[in-house]
């Protein structure tokens, strides 16, 4: 499979915990949205999960797209809420890109079920997520940039 997107690539560790508070998870709405991918990308009838992810601005197809990779695996898309984190406030770029926060599989607000995580928790997976919200985005064809840090580099690459 041909993936369509240039890697930045910002890496420094980042220690956080895997798991979230599902409560606490902000619903789906204008900023906050959630994709259904497999669980198992291999085998899809094992069923999917909700990736979560936010948009930044206001989505635009006349936009290039900006998908932005936290660290750990397990941090989560906090560390682009504040703009000192990665030392770049990434919101000043929105006027040329779409820019997308993700919390990658098993951080934040996108849990894998607790009986899938030993199992389906790899780098490959994750890999795959990007690559479904990619295509979901900006269609099979559509190229987005991705900017990582730490993991998030690992995961780009």
């Amino acid at each position: 499979m041909t993936h369509k997107f240039l890697v930045l690539m910002m890496p420094f560790l980042v220690a956080t915990s895997v798991f979230a508070d599902m409560s606490k998870c902000p619903a789906e709405g204008l900023q906050h949205k959630y994709l259904d991918v497999p669980i198992d990308f291999e085998n899809v009838a094992n069923g999917t999960y909700k990736l979560h992810y936010k948009l930044i601005n206001p989505f635009s197809g006349a936009k290039k797209t900006l998908i932005l990779l936290h660290g750990g695996p397990g941090s989560g898309m906090a560390d682009f809420d504040n703009c000192q984190k990665a030392g770049i406030c990434f919101s000043e770029f929105s006027n040329r890109y779409n820019i997308i926060t993700v919390d990658e599989r098993g951080a934040g607000c996108s849990q894998l079920p607790e009986n899938a995580l030993k199992q389906y928790m790899t780098h490959l997976a994750t890999v795959e997520d990007i690559e479904a919200l990619r295509i979901h985005l900006v269609g099979q064809d559509g190229i987005i940039t991705i900017f990582g840090i730490s993991y998030g580099t690992m995961v780009g690459m």
